[in-house]
């Protein structure tokens, strides 16, 4: 990421959410269906598992400002309430390192409580190229600075994930007809049932 595209999105930040958040007190548990706060969570999800319902259920339940990095532009915020539009900062990057550097800033500038990463348009060859440096300073970013992270991928890449989800879809085309927060209920439900300890994969 150019310079100067980092004292753009520091400059977004500041404008977006002007004043930074002093602590983020946790609303859930590990053993939620949420992000909890300085945890790195993975989302292993091809792209018809509903992913995006998920990623709008976790920017409605953050507490606080929040973020999200799309690698790929392939979130689509319509349909999403003024009141939520109001609390998210949709960084929209086309290149994987964008997006990781951005991740890595956003992690440090102390305003958000919730950061979701969306790389499920990357490849998987490329995203397990990446060192392990990488997403191990993900996770300890997260943690510092209190952060609930999700990061969604195509397969399971993040090797030091503090938790990984497998999403698989489930919907049915009659189950498609129904409201969004039914929708993201059901999506939940069945993540519950699809929870993986994050071990280190096979190299």
């Amino acid at each position: 990421m150019k310079t100067s595209s980092l004292l753009q999105l520091k400059s977004l930040i500041q404008e977006k959410f002007p004043t930074a958040m002093s602590s983020h007190e946790p609303s859930a548990t590990p053993d939620t269906d949420d992000l909890v706060p300085g945890r790195l969570l993975e989302i292993a999800s091809p792209l018809s598992a509903g992913a995006g319902l998920l990623m709008q259920h976790f920017i409605a339940s953050a507490p606080g400002p929040c973020a999200l990095v799309d690698a790929g532009d392939g979130f689509d915020p319509e349909g999403l309430p003024a009141r939520l539009l109001a609390k998210l900062l949709w960084v929209r990057c086309l290149q994987l390192e964008t997006a990781i550097k951005a991740a890595d800033l956003l992690l440090r500038d102390g305003n958000l409580t919730t950061l979701i990463v969306d790389l499920r348009l990357q490849t998987a060859r490329d995203l397990l190229r990446q060192p392990s440096s990488v997403w191990h300073r993900l996770r300890l970013l997260a943690e510092k600075s209190r952060v609930a992270t999700g990061i969604f991928t195509p397969a399971r890449v993040v090797s030091c994930a503090a938790r990984r989800w497998h999403l698989e879809p489930r919907l049915t085309l009659p189950q498609l007809e129904e409201s969004r927060d039914l929708l993201q209920q059901r999506l939940r439900q069945g993540l519950l049932h699809h929870v993986h300890p994050a071990l280190p994969l096979a190299s």
